[in-house]
């Protein structure tokens, strides 16, 4: 009987040990408690504007005092704090030349002024900055952030390395190169030749803003049925298995999802999402009430209107005129290379993975020389491999690797192993560019014998 009893409570004990695993997937069948989707916290990675606002606390935290009294005294304090970070705090665009005469003398510091900042052109600023009022740059400065409660400008050939955010507008000349993150709480105006990365605002200009195309008035309502082959038709979405290319200015109101390359004929209007499989290519004039969305290549020709989100996975390129998303419904611009023609205005984020850029020329090279939705990559890659001469290296050339060190697109071991330079060598540089900037990376100059042969220069980086 004992020995029974001791079999039973085994057998139970065993019964209840292999279903204890699943007593939490029961309660979930019973009670639905994580029916909810789950919440994302704006981060850093979410929130284009993070950084600008962490900056913005960190200076009432440190400054409050210290600004206080420099805009009372209108004189300007230099110091450090306790973790030997070394600030210059001017009372406003007066103290500009003697901020570029402290910043000529003294280790790297952190700008902070009290009314406007003015920075004197072909200037190294290796850490952030901050104005009470506005942010003015002069050409080729390299700033690692800027944080304005009022406008930012950046003058022609400047570099930002990893963010800025203007409470008010900014502006970027021609040339400049944008890295990281640039916001703006109103709007963000780019000049031709301007390269970025992220960039976020309720308006976004590239050059200079047109009237934008007219609104094309279409002929008819298209239908599933109209179109050749089979179409499947479900829950409001067409499905098409091949490639496709609609006709001109008519009105589809459905979901379209095109597994092959799919081109939109001009002055078609779209109330609905649309996905291509291959590449997407949208005619002149055509407007998309929703969503654009390509596992390849997105183009949209001049005059195009979208009220959603753009996405590719590798390129897209956006003819004159066009517009995306507005000031009541902002939007997201998102791929790996982005290529943008003068006089488009787009609201919310553009976000160039790997690389944007502002053309001068009218619309993207690549748009409307494609065949019907079969875009390409000749011409469409960049060189990222500079073939340097890895004998002699230039102050510029210098100047470039360590910033893509600073800016995280290399590490110092990367580097090393991509041009070519002793790791000791590296680290002396970085120093100096810390130190001096570009100026500190010059070599000291050697004459050689007049018979000897001019040293071929390694050719400057693009």
């Amino acid at each position: 009987m004992a020995v029974g009893f001791v079999l039973v409570l085994f057998v139970v004990a065993a019964v209840a040990w292999l279903l204890l695993p699943l007593l939490p997937a029961w309660r979930e069948f019973r009670g639905k408690t994580d029916a909810e989707p789950v919440r994302v916290p704006q981060n850093g990675e979410m929130d284009i504007r993070h950084s600008a606002r962490g900056f913005r606390d960190y200076i009432r935290t440190h400054f409050a005092h210290a600004m206080a009294r420099c805009d009372e005294v209108r004189a300007t304090i230099a110091g450090s704090l306790e973790d030997g970070t070394h600030y210059l705090i001017v009372p406003g665009e007066n103290g500009s030349e003697r901020m570029a005469d402290e910043l000529a003398q003294q280790a790297p510091r952190m700008i902070l002024s009290c009314g406007d900042l003015r920075l004197p052109q072909d200037g190294q600023y290796p850490l952030e900055m901050y104005a009470s009022r506005s942010v003015r740059s002069e050409g080729a400065n390299t700033c690692r952030a800027i944080l304005a409660r009022e406008d930012i400008v950046l003058g022609p050939a400047s570099t930002l390395l990893r963010w800025m955010h203007a409470g008010n507008r900014a502006e970027v000349a021609t040339g400049a190169l944008l890295y990281g993150r640039a916001s703006a709480d109103r709007e963000i105006r780019l000049d031709v030749g301007c390269q970025f990365e992220r960039l976020h605002a309720p308006r976004v200009l590239f050059g200079r803003a047109g009237q934008g195309a007219p609104r094309r008035v279409q002929s008819g309502q298209l239908h599933a049925r109209d179109l050749p082959g089979r179409v499947e038709v479900a829950a409001g979405r067409w499905y098409v298995q091949r490639n496709l290319r609609l006709p001109k200015e008519k009105r589809i109101e459905a979901d379209l999802v095109v597994t092959g390359a799919l081109r939109v004929s001009e002055g078609c209007r779209i109330v609905g999402n649309v996905k291509s499989r291959r590449d997407l290519v949208l005619d002149p004039g055509v407007e998309i009430f929703g969503s654009l969305v390509s596992e390849r290549d997105v183009h949209l020709a001049e005059g195009c209107r979208i009220h959603g989100p753009v996405l590719a996975e590798r390129a897209i390129t956006i003819a004159r005129d066009c517009r995306i998303g507005s000031e009541r419904d902002p939007t997201t611009v998102n791929a790996r290379r982005i290529e943008i023609a003068p006089g488009v205005v787009a609201h919310g984020t553009v976000w160039a993975r790997e690389d944007g850029v502002l053309l001068a020329l009218a619309q993207p090279a690549r748009g409307e020389q494609e065949a019907a939705g079969e875009a390409t990559d000749q011409g469409g890659e960049r060189v990222t491999h500079h073939e340097w001469d890895v004998h002699h290296w230039t102050a510029q050339q210098r100047s470039n690797i360590v910033l893509e060190i600073l800016r995280g697109q290399l590490s110092p071991m990367d580097a090393c192993a991509r041009y070519g330079i002793e790791e000791p060598e590296l680290r002396q540089w970085m120093a100096r560019f810390m130190s001096g900037g570009l100026t500190a990376l010059q070599d000291r100059p050697v004459e050689e014998p007049q018979a000897q042969a001019p040293r071929q220069e390694a050719p400057e980086p693009q």
